[in-house]
């Protein structure tokens, strides 16, 4: 008799199925993207149907919000973009059964505190878990068949992984480090030029669309490495909490802590894997607060469902789904019940109140009103962008890393390094421009009155 639980099939597939149900429903009734990064993805996608109504923030690859743009150049609502994740959550769903033939894997995936967190994000990391995923199949194929395409196509999905999502990059060397330890030269080579092969889509879709193959890759390391100088105008590198330890163990599935079991069965290096990253994840940690961020978490789930669903005896597998049914009230559960945001309320009530052409928005809500309004007017005019076009040099922010002068030795020269943001304006706004600033939030622009308050959002003017 099997110690792992089983269904009958139809009633497997209509209980999967009503799971899936309840995640479009959850899509189409609610509102919140998910990820800190969500407007900024939005903001791009609605550049490529024609609506440029903010100069775009971009650090990323472009391979995701292209797509994104497709299905909004079909049908314009983010909400079509947020079941495309779905469907790509369905589909990892589908490949665990696939590949492991547990039924307990498949609702351990579609139970996943951190999947259900992740539903109707707007976040490329969850078509990179896919790719990511796909990856690991193909690398264990190989290993069983010993076939060199196998080998190479693992390496050319993984590269596309890390093309997708810069989220998969550390596991993506992790990845290769552990499962490529003491393999032949011939493997390795083959396996890195497969990779590269994969990856460098996006430089190709980067030279496409700005004209610069290295344009998003540049940016997107040189702004990390500001972060963490901490040198970043905004303190968003944060300590691991307690919550956030705890949760980093849990949150794939409540047993995570299982998985020790592989390193009897002679997976080591899925558990190297795990641990490693899980270890990385923590101490060079960004996320909000005590909560740690669902995208680093997602790309190692399907791979650590894959075995729980094989370990996991039938009473632990069914201590772990009473235990996730908290964890996501409290944990996924976000965003539902509402059609529409507060600031979304806000922004249709200012439409209608308020013909301006362009305005300025103060730090940290440039985004995400430009994401909410589906139209080029009103223009929205970055703080930062504003105040350096008043400037000579049109400098927003200047890093500069200079050595401490030796108490020691009386040298003649001290070393200074200097770089700085420019802001891509060729003339100075004018001073009339009306401001817009969160509630509660101090103005920082000289001779503004308040002519307006909404739930979130204020409405100021240049006083007379």
């Amino acid at each position: 008799m099997s110690n792992h639980l089983q269904f009958k099939k139809l009633h497997f597939i209509l209980c999967i199925s009503a799971i899936i149900l309840l995640m479009c429903l959850f899509v189409i009734f609610s509102t919140d993207v998910k990820t800190h990064d969500g407007p900024e993805y939005q903001t791009f996608m609605k550049s490529f149907i024609g609506i440029n109504n903010i100069k775009l923030f971009w650090i990323h690859s472009n391979i995701y919000p292209l797509i994104g743009a497709i299905l909004l150049k079909l049908y314009p609502s983010l909400q079509l973009v947020r079941l495309l994740g779905v469907a790509i959550l369905a589909l990892i769903g589908y490949l665990l059964w696939k590949n492991s033939k547990s039924q307990q894997a498949v609702i351990l995936w579609f139970l996943s505190p951190v999947v259900l967190a992740m539903n109707g994000a707007i976040y490329p990391a969850i078509m990179g878990t896919l790719f990511f995923f796909l990856a690991y199949i193909y690398w264990k194929k190989y290993e069983h068949s010993k076939r060199i395409q196998l080998m190479l196509f693992s390496g050319l999905l993984l590269g596309i992984a890390g093309a997708i999502a810069e989220v998969i990059w550390p596991i993506m060397l992790f990845f290769v480090i552990i499962f490529l330890y003491k393999r032949s030269c011939r493997e390795f080579l083959f396996f890195l030029m497969s990779l590269a092969a994969g990856f460098s889509i996006k430089l190709i879709v980067d030279y496409f669309v700005f004209g610069s193959a290295y344009f998003s890759l540049f940016r997107y390391i040189g702004a990390n490495i500001i972060v963490f100088l901490r040198m970043h105008s905004d303190n968003i590198l944060y300590s691991p909490s307690i919550y956030a330890i705890l949760g980093t163990f849990v949150l794939i599935s409540p047993l995570f802590i299982m998985l020790y079991k592989l390193y009897g069965e002679g997976l080591k290096q899925e558990l190297y894997l795990l641990v490693t990253y899980l270890l990385f994840i923590l101490f060079i940690f960004t996320g909000s607060g005590d909560r740690i961020a669902s995208h680093y978490l997602l790309p190692i789930a399907p791979i650590a469902i894959y075995h729980l669903g094989r370990i996991l005896s039938k009473k632990q597998f069914i201590i772990s789904v009473c235990l996730c049914l908290p964890l996501i009230i409290v944990y996924s559960l976000q965003g539902i019940g509402e059609m529409s945001t507060p600031l979304q309320q806000d922004i249709n009530m200012f439409l209608n109140e308020f013909g301006y052409d362009a305005v300025i928005a103060d730090r940290n809500l440039e985004l995400n009103l430009a994401a909410d309004i589906w139209n080029n007017r009103p223009h929205i005019i970055w703080l930062d962008e504003y105040l350096a076009s008043k400037t000579e040099d049109k400098a927003i922010t200047t890093y500069t890393f200079e050595e401490a002068p030796f108490k020691k030795f009386n040298n003649f020269k001290i070393a200074r390094l200097s770089f700085s943001y420019l802001a891509n304006v060729d003339k100075e706004y004018p001073d009339n421009l009306p401001f817009l600033a969160n509630k509660g939030a101090k103005v920082p622009l000289e001779g503004y009155k308040q002519v307006k308050c909404y739930q979130t959002i204020c409405v100021y003017e240049k006083a007379i």
